[in-house]
C-alpha cells in the first residue's frame, strides 16, 4: 500500500511541477499537486518506517487525496466543455490530478474496508462464485 501511495504522490508532484513550470511559476494553484503530493509521498515513506503509524498516515494521505479530487473536480465542471488552446496544460493537469486521485481514493477505501472487515486487501478482491452443484452429483 505505502509503495502505491509513494508512487501516486510522485505523479501527482511532477504533474503539478511541470504545471507550475509551464505557467511561468504565476499561478501558485497551478504547482497544488505538488503541494499537496509531496505530504502524500511523506506519509506512504513514513508508513513503511513505521508501521505503528501506518493508519494515521495513510489517513492523512486520503485526505490531501480528496481535498486534491474535490478542487480538480470542481474546476473541471466549471472549465467549460471547449477550452483555450493556451489552456490545454490546465485541462490536462486537472485531468491528469483527478483521474490519478481518484484511483489512489478507490485504493484507500478498498483498503480501509478490507481493514474494517480483518482480511488483507489481497483477500478482500472478489473470488469467482462457487458452481452449484450438478444434477448428477445427487445419489
Amino acid at each position: 500500500m505505502y509503495k502505491i501511495t509513494m508512487f501516486l504522490g510522485a505523479l501527482l508532484s511532477i504533474i503539478g511541477l511541470i504545471s507550475y513550470a509551464i505557467s511561468a511559476f504565476e499561478h501558485i494553484t497551478a504547482a497544488l499537486p505538488l503541494i499537496l503530493g509531496l505530504p502524500i509521498i511523506y506519509c506512504g515513506w513514513e508508513s513503511a518506517r513505521s508501521p505503528e503509524k501506518r493508519k494515521l498516515l495513510m489517513h492523512i494521505a486520503l485526505t490531501c487525496a480528496l481535498i486534491l479530487f474535490l478542487g480538480s473536480f470542481m474546476r473541471i465542471v466549471t472549465m467549460g466543455p471547449h477550452p483555450d488552446r493556451k489552456e490545454l496544460n490546465k485541462v490536462f493537469s486537472l485531468w491528469g490530478t483527478t483521474v490519478i486521485t481518484f484511483v489512489l481514493i478507490g485504493i484507500y477505501v478498498q483498503s480501509f474496508l478490507a481493514a474494517r472487515s480483518g482480511k488483507t486487501v489481497a483477500q478482500a478482491a472478489p473470488k469467482a462464485a462457487p458452481e452449484p452443484p450438478s444434477a448428477e452429483s445427487k445419489d
